[in-house]
């Protein structure tokens, strides 16, 4: 049986003017660190529940996820959406919402899969008692300032050191997954230089992240352990599904990451800024899309570069079928969440900060990787993040922040390249084909046994493989084994 880790929920009732608790009064989940000003760092949420009232808070970013229900007479709230629905939690689907996540792989803003289930908002105060419910939150569209390369580059290395130097893990055993990017190899030499050597390094990816991870590992004299990124199992993509509370079709491949990181109290995880520093993440047409405000076209161009397709979509017949029927209502819903953007300097690193990367890359650190007990993420630190959200898309493109800064902080490392910097290697044919014919015995094993309706729609995608790009097919058996999983739940 998949469960998740250590899940804790509150359910509050008001009958007859009598107040009921169960579960836990009070809960604090992530990391959440106080200086001498009482600023608060780190991705962190809590609730405590006094004189018959619950406040729930959290920081800047509301990357920690915590789900809630509330209406006159209840409260719920869990860091498990599973939690919400074993007591009882309306179940009714949020088919608008749904059908942009299938198409797009993460949920817009607050909304789940489940109509009467909202994520905590971020920046949040929210306050439930016989009063009702009270809910103050914020969301930073930081507009854009202007930089010369050597002020931004400078203030970046200054603000992530005083980031680590918040979670500087001194004699303890802790891991740090290590890919051949940028973020966690920031996170290495910033560690490196203050004396704290990972008991372990971790890599879990394609070829070309190991042979990066292997040249920084061998260097530091560091202990390396690789898991080749290899074809996943039913079993890896329905346990995701659970972990992730049923918000990322994406992360399944880093389930063996997830399982390795159990002798560990400690991790470091490269969640944060990346996507407004890196140019590799923002494209030149989308961001004429943006200025032209031509929000329709970018909508479309993510449904159709992400998501398996609209004529692969329209496979899925029933209860589902409204998924294909809602195209059009799911480019305005992101139309909508776009234009919530445009004050932004880089409006496409904004909307995907606060939407793709808050509702799905997080659930790796705070989901897939749920048996630590502290999974640090210095580049979430709320004074890197005003500086970095500023800068322009211009500036980005042209000067690559966050490359310069690290070679300029250790540029005795410099000519050790990047993933991207390497050429792609596929796997051996082989061994791909063997795989294919492996996994799909198995999901025609899986749905035969446990979800037969989904079978005309799989073994339709065998006879249509000839006609679609791979990538999409497979995205697809995602998108069917997200929806075993949902339906299964409720």
């Amino acid at each position: 049986m998949i469960t998740q880790y250590d899940t804790k929920y509150l359910k509050l009732s008001i009958n007859n003017g009598s107040f009921s608790a169960t579960g836990n009064l009070s809960a604090e989940f992530g990391h959440k660190i106080s200086d001498n000003s009482q600023e608060t760092y780190g991705v962190w949420a809590e609730w405590q529940c006094t004189n018959n009232q619950v406040i729930v808070r959290n920081d800047y970013s509301g990357y920690y996820p915590l789900f809630y229900y509330a209406d006159k007479n209840n409260f719920i709230i869990s860091n498990s959406i599973f939690r919400l629905l074993e007591n009882g939690v309306d179940n009714t689907i949020d088919e608008l919402s749904l059908s942009v996540f299938i198409r797009c792989g993460f949920f817009l803003n607050n909304n789940t899969a489940l109509k009467h289930i909202k994520r905590i908002p971020p920046n949040c105060t929210l306050v439930w008692n016989k009063e009702g419910l009270s809910i103050k939150y914020s969301r930073q569209i930081t507009k854009a300032k202007d930089y010369t390369i050597d002020e931004a580059t400078n203030e970046y290395i200054s603000l992530f050191r005083k980031a680590i130097d918040r979670f500087l893990p001194y004699n303890k055993r802790f891991v740090l997954p290590l890919s051949g990017g940028r973020d966690s190899r920031q996170i290495l030499f910033e560690l490196l230089r203050n004396n704290c050597k990972p008991t372990e390094c971790i890599t879990c990816g394609e070829l070309r992240d190991i042979k990066v991870a292997k040249i920084l590992t061998s260097k530091f004299n560091l202990q390396h352990k690789v898991l080749l990124k290899s074809p996943v199992s039913l079993h890896d993509i329905e346990a995701k599904n659970i972990l992730t509370n049923l918000s990322a079709l994406e992360h399944s491949w880093l389930m063996p990451l997830g399982r390795q990181l159990n002798d560990y109290d400690i991790s470091f995880d490269g969640l944060g800024v990346g996507v407004y520093s890196r140019s590799e993440l923002l494209d030149d047409f989308l961001y004429q899309y943006y200025i032209n405000g031509e929000y329709d076209k970018i909508a479309k161009w993510l449904f159709n570069h992400v998501g398996p397709g609209e004529e692969l979509l329209s496979l899925i017949k029933g209860k589902y079928g409204f998924i294909s029927r809602n195209y059009k209502s799911a480019v305005e819903l992101v139309i909508q969440e776009l234009k919530e953007h445009s004050d932004s300097g880089n409006p496409l690193a904004s909307f995907n900060f606060w939407n793709w990367n808050r509702n799905a890359i997080a659930t790796n650190p705070f989901g897939i990787q749920g048996c630590v007990k502290m999974n640090y993420t210095p580049l979430m630190d709320k004074d890197l993040f005003d500086l970095v959200s500023s800068f322009t898309f211009s500036f980005v493109k042209k000067n690559e922040p966050q490359t310069i800064a690290i070679n300029r902080a250790f540029p005795e490392y410099s000519g050790i390249p990047f993933y991207n910097q390497i050429p792609k290697e596929d796997f051996n044919e082989r061994f791909r084909l063997l795989n294919k014919i492996g996994n799909n015995i198995n999901t025609l094993f899986y749905l035969s046994h446990k979800s037969p309706r989904f079978l005309p729609a799989f073994i339709k995608t065998k006879t249509l493989s000839k006609n679609h790009n791979k990538k999409d097919i497979i995205k697809l058996n995602d998108v069917i084994m997200y929806l075993i999983t949902l339906n299964r739940s409720i």
